[in-house]
Parts: structure tokens; C-alpha cells; sequence
């Protein structure tokens, strides 16, 4: 489960910004340092299934 839950609308000028963000995993954790807008788009997409 993401420990960041913003909305996304289905535009495609979705912004998001993070200065950090962690990500909870069953088995492990990650945080990423700055993430890039689209770097952090893509994880949300991918984990709220909106990716496929």
C-alpha cells in the first residue's frame, strides 16, 4: 500500500510532487528521495492498477 494517496483525475495534466515517498510493500519497504512528477504518476498508476 502506497503511504501517498493523492486523487488522479483522468487528464492527462495530472501533476504530482513529492519531496519523499515510501511505499509499503507486504515483504519490504522503499522510499524514493525527489521523485520525478512522472516517475511518481507511473508508481501510483501501477499501484492503485490503473496501469493496465
Amino acid at each position: 500500500m502506497a503511504a501517498i494517496a493523492p486523487s488522479l483525475s483522468t487528464s492527462t495534466q495530472t501533476s504530482v510532487s513529492a519531496g519523499s515517498c515510501k511505499v509499503e510493500f507486504r515483504h519490504g519497504n522503499m522510499t524514493l528521495e525527489n521523485p520525478s512528477p512522472e516517475l511518481l504518476t507511473l508508481l501510483i498508476r501501477e499501484l492503485t492498477g490503473r496501469g493496465r
